[in-house]
């Protein structure tokens, strides 16, 4: 049978309140589901914490285990009335909390974490939640069993910290798992490699992939994500006064805002839905009153192709990285060679702008100087002067075919014009969803308002309006050498 896949991400696990809710949404369904569950909240950070601390302070273990049992001890015995199962409940938790402090205790002997030991410890957030919900459950009368991705075979490519999944090897074996009439309650964030059965992290906010993930595997009707917001919204809330909501949005615009900023999903989450068409719908648990109604959903409606912007995002974790030399242009192979030594030492690069005398690397701001590093111990003799800009912003302006639309572009650069924001780097075709706008970090929030109510607010380009003579022969003056920095 083909169960709708449902994820409760850690917003809703902030409190013992929040179970209630969480049984309410789970028997509306009124029929078995896969439900992802995520780490209590702020959980996975003190995990982290720990794992830093525990190898020259082994007291932060005990603090860990004595904070954990408490937290599941009080939600147990709020929810589960019989002494029986609360005496059971307990138990389960206890011995998880003790295999936790082994493994910590293990990092404190050796000095040090190694990567397979640190993916295994952090999983326990998600583990510790799978457990407690379905011992809750249970004793709400909903049949249900605790379902771990070691247990399905949620197989994946094995790097640590950042693991993605082998459908190819763990499909089969998943909806063969999950093929039952129960509830089953999944731990997220991770699966298991491919080769010896390793837990690895499908990394920060990978219960959203996991999830996805799932639901692909066993071609699931849709996968239902329960937060804390009822959607996708038109701009950030505390840069813009009175956002609107999203209703609907196609895969690659959900991608985009998620990759940028907004933090509604994890930016693989769309990934392995796309070629099954498993629509994603987002609701509010804070506004669930027993109906059905879908806030925002994401599908691939690729007939909203018109050009509509819908959301400005942005991100400050950017630098570009600036490599100049009058010989960039002619000699061949440059970015291969840069590219392929990136990719041994696994730093990404998010975009690559290029001229004939200089290439300007889009990385994260984390990873800049480490780039800068790496381009130089190459040593290209066309390349004369790596710089770094790291106080910058990235902003996308977000809606299907905007980039067909030339004059959503140049109300962008009229707006920068008129309140004196200084545009940086403008790129436009790379995604048929986005259009990017590089501007000074002090320049962000201005420039995000400003879109916003140029464009978003007003919808005065829906109709076609376009530009003024007067404004393009400005933005023609002002703009004309600034495609790159």
């Amino acid at each position: 049978m083909s169960k709708r896949v449902i994820k409760i991400g850690g917003s809703n696990l902030k409190s013992k309140e929040d179970l209630g809710k969480i049984i309410d949404v789970i028997r509306s369904y009124n029929e078995p589901l896969v439900v992802v569950v995520s780490a209590w909240y702020g959980l996975t950070d003190r995990l982290q914490d720990t794992i830093a601390k525990a190898a020259d302070d082994q007291s932060v273990i005990a603090e860990l285990s004595q904070y954990l049992m408490n937290l599941k001890h009080d939600i147990i015995h709020q929810y589960i009335n019989l002494p029986s199962e609360r005496r059971k409940a307990v138990n389960k938790i206890n011995i998880r909390v003790d295999t936790l402090a082994k493994y910590l205790k293990g990092v404190h002997y050796l000095g040090e974490a190694p990567n397979f030991t640190e993916d295994l410890v952090l999983s326990f957030g998600e583990r510790l939640s799978a457990l407690l919900l379905e011992s809750i459950l249970t004793s709400a009368g909903i049949p249900c069993e605790k379902v771990r991705p070691e247990e399905m075979g949620l197989i994946t490519d094995g790097r640590f910290g950042n693991a993605r999944i082998d459908f190819e090897q763990a499909q089969p074996l998943v909806k063969k798992r999950l093929d039952n009439t129960l509830t089953n309650i999944v731990p997220g964030f991770y699966g298991v490699s491919r080769d010896d059965g390793r837990v690895t992290l499908l990394g920060r906010g990978g219960s959203d992939y996991t999830a996805a993930a799932i639901a692909r595997c066993i071609g699931a009707p849709s996968l239902d994500t329960w937060k804390d917001v009822s959607g996708f919204l038109s701009a950030d809330p505390k840069i813009v006064e009175k956002p609107h909501f999203l209703k609907n949005l196609t895969y690659r615009e959900a991608a985009e805002l998620s990759y940028f900023g907004a933090k509604i999903l994890h930016p693989m989450t769309v990934e392995p839905l796309v070629d099954h068409n498993i629509p994603v719908r987002i609701f509010s648990i804070n506004d669930f009153d027993g109906s059905s109604s879908t806030p925002s959903i994401i599908h691939s409606n690729e007939n909203s192709t018109n050009g509509f912007a819908k959301s400005v995002t942005y991100t400050n974790d950017v630098a570009l990285l600036k490599l100049t030399g009058p010989g960039i242009g002619i000699n061949p192979g440059i970015i291969n060679k840069i590219s392929r030594k990136f990719a041994k030492n696994e730093l990404n690069i998010k975009s690559i702008y290029t001229s004939q005398t200089s290439i300007n690397m889009l990385v994260s701001n984390s990873n800049a100087h480490k780039s800068k590093e790496i381009v130089a111990s190459l040593r290209l003799p066309s390349i004369q002067q790596i710089t770094i800009l790291d106080d910058i912003s990235l902003i996308a302006l977000v809606g299907e075919g905007i980039t067909d639309r030339p004059e959503l572009t140049n109300q962008v650069l009229r707006a920068f014009i008129i309140r004196d924001i200084n545009l940086k780097l403008v790129s436009i075709g790379a995604s048929s969803a986005a259009a990017y706008f590089i501007v000074d970090a002090a320049e962000c929030h201005r420039a995000v308002s400003a879109i916003h109510e140029d464009i978003l607010s007003t919808g005065n380009l829906q109709n076609g309006q376009s530009a003024s003579r007067t404004s393009d022969l400005l933005l023609h003056d002002k703009y004309s050498h600034s495609s790159a920095v």
